[in-house]
């Protein structure tokens, strides 16, 4: 029981977090998504180059 009070707090705070500071998360969602293009585009490279 104990462990289900400590993640319900981890998560409370993180929301409450994200709904105080939405432009933080905002910048590091569109830092993982570049980085997410650029390890798709690579990935289909790597493919084609193999396929050849």
């Amino acid at each position: 029981m104990n462990k289900v009070m400590v993640v319900k707090n981890f998560a409370l705070r993180g929301f409450n977090d994200v709904r105080q500071n939405p432009q933080k998360y905002i910048f590091k969602l569109k830092k993982i998504k570049s980085a997410v293009v650029i390890a798709c585009d690579a990935g289909e490279r790597i493919i084609s180059i193999m396929a050849r």
